[in-house]
């Protein structure tokens, strides 16, 4: 047990606020974790996760963000005809469960992904958080990519949850491209965006031979995660896993690149300032008018 740290564990569903222990750091370090995880094999992903935690715990982090569906793999890349529902994991459950157990041990947070069979027996891309104090709630992806919709059920609501005197929101691979949620979680005061990325469990150049190279995370992340953090003066942290090519970005407030991962195995630490977000939120924020929004919603609902 190591004394006189408090971790919290961030991972995505659909509550409002999730309290977890909170301490007056105006400063926190959050690993991104930059591995390759098995497709179909929860068992040996979730023994890995663990070894990973405690080598992070070691480094001093205290919130360990894992990549897209590292606990399962990308279900829908298994054949034709598999249920993929009995493949899933249920959140909550014996996965958070023993998380919990490790989150307790190493005085940790933790984030964690995972195709979810929901109750409904649907499908969901979720992101799910534990801390010592046990599991926290839950984000569902909102944005399917092409390849999930079809087996997929996409999630609606964008928690925040606040940790360590810090408050997280939640997103998952392709909500990155759409402006809209980083907006929302800073007007609900979030201060870090994170978004797990990646984890087919399968080696991206197979997957998508036609397009793949090593850095090829890069040219998309580089450009979307600075403008994300800039215009609501929020950090934002996206773990890639290797076998989605890695290219793991952090952005902070400011939209400056603060930590990047090459193509392989590796525990990613990012220091977090408040004092950065602070002078963020004062940009543009005060400045949004309100009747505009409106109107996106009416144009994207009316939209052919």
């Amino acid at each position: 047990m190591m004394l006189g740290r408090i971790v919290v564990v961030l991972l995505c569903a659909g509550h409002s606020i999730v309290c977890a222990r909170t301490a007056p750091d105006e400063e926190l370090i959050v690993a991104m974790v930059q591995y390759a995880f098995k497709l179909d094999d929860v068992s040996s992903n979730a023994a890995k996760a663990e070894a990973i935690c405690a080598e992070a715990a070691e480094k001093g982090a205290r919130v360990v963000v894992f990549p897209e569906g590292a606990l399962t793999g990308s279900l829908h890349y298994l054949p034709a005809g598999t249920d993929l529902v009995e493949r899933a994991v249920t959140v909550p459950g014996p996965e958070t469960e023993r998380l919990a157990r490790l989150a307790v041990k190493l005085d940790l947070g933790i984030v964690m992904c995972t195709v979810e069979a929901g109750e409904d027996r649907k499908l969901y891309n979720t992101a799910f958080v534990v801390t010592p104090a046990g599991y926290q709630g839950k984000f569902r992806k909102l944005f399917l990519a092409p390849g999930e919709r079809e087996v997929m059920v996409h999630g609606r609501a964008t928690p925040i949850f606040e940790m360590f005197n810090w408050r997280f929101g939640v997103g998952v691979c392709y909500d990155i491209n759409f402006p809209e949620v980083a907006r929302m979680y800073a007007l609900k005061g979030a201060e870090v965006y994170l978004v797990p990325t990646g984890g087919t469990g399968i080696p991206a150049k197979q997957v998508h031979p036609k397009w793949w190279k090593p850095k090829f995370n890069l040219d998309g992340f580089m450009k979307v995660c600075p403008a994300r953090a800039l215009d609501n003066g929020l950090y934002v942290l996206l773990p890639v896993s290797t076998d989605a090519g890695g290219g793991s970005v952090a952005v902070d407030p400011r939209g400056e690149q603060i930590a990047y991962g090459a193509g392989k195995d590796e525990i990613i630490l990012v220091r977090l300032r408040k004092q950065l977000v602070k002078e963020g939120r004062a940009v543009y924020l005060p400045d949004l008018r309100p009747e505009v929004f409106r109107d996106l919603a009416k144009a994207s609902e009316q939209r052919d």
